[in-house]
């Protein structure tokens, strides 16, 4: 090819269709980030979202159930009272430094004193320790008496230091009693203040979080929820419970378990004192939050579990940290949107009602789909096999009854003797005879 100063393509042309092609890659980049982030499988940050919303409502109105007037006046009060006593100290400032020091000297005494009464004990403790090495050696006499001398020499030592250390620590404890007179006042004011003021600052440190009030902080909290950025420390984060005892068979393998269901249902194991449930199961009818925290009733999944006193407290037989959800419930731990968690309607009516709403659909990929709820009794015979305490608990009662009275009744009708069921395995049919003359 002969050399030409001409290039063989237009690089006007060039410049045009690699600048088309960038924005194009560009646009395609922003719609793909869009996408993700708005379709079904980025549902689980509108959950933790509107959870955020009812801790906000709820914190406003706990702020103004503590500041009310008759707050304002004990708080009032005690601040007074916490400056009066403030004011008897101060006029007797040359007393409390003198106390002070003196507390500052007897302290450094004291612990001079102790380190030589522990030195001493130790040589006490050597010395006794080369007596016995004697006598199981069998010295006797004038043999054994320099080791009994150095002990008894080292015992006298060390109950001088004893004494010592038994006035030193009198007199420390005796100038610190004489400061705590002094301060009594201001101790009990400040104590009572402390802890009139502890729920609110509680919950004023929770609104920060939640709802700051300066500007700056009030963007970076939003900001941190933007795509790409809330991969770096995003209030909104998948949570999950590592499970690694309680496997799960994956085809060909059993695999560590974890669960994602906590990303969601954030209300699950939060409780009240006595184990009692914070964000009570209810229907309110309506989706607005204002009127969940009126009533106190959360619909799924912001309502806390059923059965804190048994199930998901630190407290209860099943702790969360320990058991984790699925294996209760089966279903896709690692699921982050409704349909990929395998949940399961408990009736037709359900399925088509979540088909409109939550656009359901069964995920046929999972071989352990959640278990409805008029089955969920069904999963305590993984531990549970002599199914009895499931009946009658002295503390928690009937914890399966539908369970208990299924068992009763294979027992009793021996559905067993025709049918295969784990735990009645045999070699002879244990079923009853139906003829009408059994054979003798």
């Amino acid at each position: 090819m002969p050399a030409s100063d001409k290039n063989w393509y237009s690089l006007k042309k060039l410049h045009l269709v690699f600048a088309v092609s960038a924005a194009a890659l560009f646009i395609a980049t922003l719609w793909m980030i869009k996408k993700d982030h708005k379709d079904n499988s980025y549902e689980w940050p509108a959950y933790q979202t509107t959870f955020d919303e009812i801790q906000i409502e709820r914190n406003k109105r706990a702020l103004q159930s503590m500041t009310t007037d008759e707050f304002k006046k004990q708080k009032k009060t005690l601040e007074e009272a916490r400056d009066l006593a403030q004011k008897k100290i101060d006029k007797n400032a040359d007393q409390v430094n003198s106390l002070k020091d003196q507390i500052k000297n007897l302290a450094h005494q004291f612990d001079l004193a102790k380190r030589a009464d522990k030195n001493r004990k130790a040589f006490w403790t050597k010395a006794k320790a080369d007596r016995d090495l004697a006598v199981r050696d069998g010295k006797t006499g004038d043999q054994l008496k320099p080791y009994l001398d150095t002990v008894n020499k080292e015992y006298s030592e060390v109950k001088k230091l004893s004494v010592d250390l038994e006035e030193k620590t009198k007199s420390l404890n005796d100038a610190k009693a004489k400061m705590a007179e002094i301060t009594k006042e201001k101790g009990l004011a400040s104590a009572k203040l402390e802890v009139l003021l502890a729920d609110l600052k509680r919950v004023k440190a929770s609104q920060e979080k939640l709802d700051p009030e300066g500007i700056f902080s009030s963007w970076k909290r939003s900001a941190m929820k933007m795509p790409i950025i809330n991969g770096f420390n995003s209030p909104n984060k998948i949570e999950q419970v590592w499970l690694p005892e309680l496997k799960i068979q994956l085809g060909p393998v059993r695999v560590a378990r974890f669960d994602r269901c906590i990303t969601c249902h954030q209300a699950e194991d939060k409780v009240l004192a006595g184990n009692q449930p914070a964000y009570p199961h209810g229907d309110t009818g309506t989706n607005n939050v204002k009127d969940w925290v009126t009533q106190n009733k959360y619909p799924h999944p912001f309502a806390t579990h059923p059965n804190t006193d048994l199930y998901l407290t630190s407290t209860s037989p099943h702790p969360m940290a320990t058991f984790g959800c699925t294996i209760c419930h089966d279903g896709q731990g690692s699921g982050t949107n409704f349909s990929n968690a395998s949940h399961t309607p408990n009736s037709p009516h359900q399925n088509d009602k979540w088909g409109k709403s939550l656009n359901y659909a069964s995920n046929h990929y999972w071989e352990y789909p959640m278990q409805p709820k008029r089955f969920i009794e069904s999963s305590c015979l993984k531990c549970h096999h002599n199914v009895t305490e499931l009946g009658v608990n002295p503390k928690f009662g009937a914890t399966a009854p539908k369970l208990v009275r299924g068992f009763e009744l294979v027992k009793k009708y021996g559905c067993f003797g025709c049918h295969e069921i784990k735990g009645f395995e045999g070699n002879k049919q244990f079923g009853p005879d139906l003829r009408l003359e059994p054979s003798t």
